[in-house]
């Protein structure tokens, strides 16, 4: 028997599916929602029983910004996102000190400490109302450089994002010298990044 686990955030659909000793067995690749989380969610619980039988999946959970709306139209477990975040990690990482979720939306740091073999959350920091230091700058940022890679006419579509982010990412591991930019407030960065 498995568990599914679905995160909806704020931009992707992940999920994986959880044997019975806790351990991942298929991490379904990063997913891209477009705004049409439900419709998504959907699709990936229809691939995840086609690839393991629906009579084998135990139970299905969600978590991320889009899980609570999705838990209610789907009728399926809810659990917050910074509590899954957690628990993953300490799971996955015995011993795990700090934390670092970075999302389309949010940026979270969390800090671990242990006491007789169990684990407490020692702080917890987030982003506040800006989306600074999120991954909804850098795709911006991936999608205004993009007119110089690719030309002025931008294709929206699944496969292009990816490939844009990928060689966005790529182009900028290879740079030898890195342009200086504000590293605290996305409004300078993006003004550092004009002459790009």
């Amino acid at each position: 028997m498995f568990d599914v686990g679905i995160d909806v955030g704020s931009v992707s659909i992940n999920c994986v599916v959880i044997d019975e000793s806790g351990k991942i067995v298929k991490e379904y690749p990063y997913l891209r929602h477009f705004g049409r989380f439900l419709e998504e969610v959907q699709k990936t619980i229809a691939k995840v029983y086609e690839d393991f039988s629906k009579d084998k999946i135990k139970s299905v959970s969600i978590t991320g910004n889009h899980g609570k709306v999705i838990s209610e139209k789907l009728g399926i477990p809810y659990e917050f996102d910074s509590i899954t975040q957690v628990v993953g990690a300490c799971r996955l990482v015995p011993g795990v000190r700090t934390i670092i979720s970075m999302g389309g939306q949010d940026a979270c740091l969390f800090r671990i400490a242990y006491h007789d073999g169990d684990w407490e959350l020692e702080s917890f920091t987030m982003n506040g109302p800006c989306a600074a230091g999120t991954g909804s700058f850098i795709d911006q940022q991936a999608e205004r450089l993009s007119s110089s890679i690719y030309g002025e006419e931008i294709d929206f579509s699944y496969d292009h994002i990816e490939k844009t982010l990928k060689d966005f990412i790529e182009l900028g591991m290879k740079s030898k010298d890195p342009a200086p930019v504000a590293c605290r407030c996305t409004v300078f960065t993006k003004s550092d990044m004009i002459h790009l």
